[in-house]
């Protein structure tokens, strides 16, 4: 069984998950990452900070209406989803430019960005 719950992903770990699956990897899989590698090499305070950068993007997410705003950001990143399904709508201009303020304010583009991973093509990744 995977776990699915992104914003207690450490919790989940500890008590001995071993896969997981969540939305939010869409956009932030070296966040997850990092997370993930940190609990694994024994590292709780590293893997602690990770879980809270996740906690406070997705509470951006969820002020912003969950779907549609994981939807403006996948746009933002370089991959059009198209836009979500009645009864939802899409954020309005105005409503994603304070989305991605509120994502600057919290550190999430720094957090989820690529550059600390070095991913090695034969490992095995969690």
């Amino acid at each position: 069984m995977l776990f699915g719950r992104d914003e207690i992903l450490l919790s989940a770990l500890a008590l001995g998950a071993r896969g997981a699956i969540g939305s939010t990897y869409n956009f932030a899989a070296p966040l997850f990452l990092r997370l993930w590698r940190a609990f694994e090499s024994g590292r709780r305070d590293e893997a602690a900070r990770h879980q809270q950068e996740v906690r406070d993007f997705v509470a951006v997410l969820l002020r912003f209406g969950g779907l549609p705003a994981g939807k403006a950001l996948m746009k933002r990143m370089g991959i059009d989803c198209g836009p979500v399904r009645l009864p939802l709508r899409s954020l309005r201009p105005e409503e994603e430019h304070r989305f991605f303020a509120e994502l600057e304010r919290v550190g999430f583009f720094e957090a989820a960005s690529l550059h600390p991973v070095k991913v090695d093509p034969g490992a095995r990744i969690p």
